[in-house]
C-alpha cells in the first residue's frame, strides 16, 4: 500500500481513506500496489475580525477566508459609527466549518425613540417621502414593481409594514408601482 497525498474531505473523518486504486472489491495480483488518499477530514476555517470595518469590506474579508455571509443584521448603536460592523458571529478567531455563515450586526446609528410605522401604502411617492422625513424616519431602497392595482408611483409594499415598532432614524424601504 502507498499512501498519496492526504486531502480535505466533508464526508470521510480525518485518518480514514478517502480513494483507493484500485478500486475496493477489485482483483489484483498478488504484490500489486495499492494507492490510497487518506482524509484530513472537514476543513476549517478562521473567522476574520470584521468589526468596525464597513458593511462592504467586511463581506470582502469574510469571502477571501473562504466563508460566507449569513445574514445582517441592523441594531442601534452609540458607539459604533452607522454602516459599520458592531459585532459579529461567530466571533473572530473561531474554528468554523466551510459551509458556515457569518452573521454580521449592522450599526444604523445611535438608538433612539421608539415609533409605530404608519400605512403608506396607496399614497403617492412624494407624500410617502414626505411622511417617512416628517417622522423622524429615513427613505431606504425604493424599488419599482409592475401592477395594474395601483395607479402609477403609489406605495404598493413597505417595510418595516403598518403598525410596526421601529426606532427614529430607521430606514423605510419603499415598493412603488409602475405602468
Amino acid at each position: 500500500m502507498r499512501l498519496q497525498k492526504s486531502r480535505w474531505d466533508t464526508r470521510v473523518i480525518e485518518g480514514n481513506i478517502v480513494v483507493q486504486n484500485p478500486v475496493a472489491g477489485a482483483k489484483v495480483k498478488s504484490g500489486r500496489t495499492v494507492y490510497v488518499v487518506p482524509s484530513k477530514g472537514a476543513r476549517s476555517f478562521a473567522v476574520p475580525n470584521v468589526v468596525g470595518k464597513r458593511l462592504r469590506q467586511a463581506h470582502l474579508f469574510i469571502q477571501q477566508a473562504g466563508l460566507t455571509v449569513a445574514e445582517v443584521i441592523e441594531e442601534p448603536s452609540a458607539e459604533v459609527e452607522e454602516g459599520a460592523v458592531s459585532r459579529q458571529y461567530p466571533v473572530a478567531g473561531s474554528e468554523v466549518g466551510a459551509r458556515a455563515g457569518i452573521t454580521l450586526y449592522v450599526s444604523d446609528g445611535p438608538p433612539g425613540e421608539l415609533l409605530i410605522m404608519a400605512n403608506l401604502v396607496g399614497k403617492p411617492m412624494n407624500s410617502a417621502r414626505t411622511l417617512i422625513t416628517e417622522a423622524g424616519l429615513r427613505v431606504g431602497k425604493v424599488s419599482y414593481e409592475f401592477t395594474t392595482s395601483y395607479e402609477r408611483n403609489m406605495v404598493i409594499r413597505q417595510v418595516p409594514e403598518a403598525g410596526e415598532e421601529l426606532r427614529r432614524g430607521s430606514r423605510v424601504s419603499l415598493v412603488i408601482s409602475k405602468l
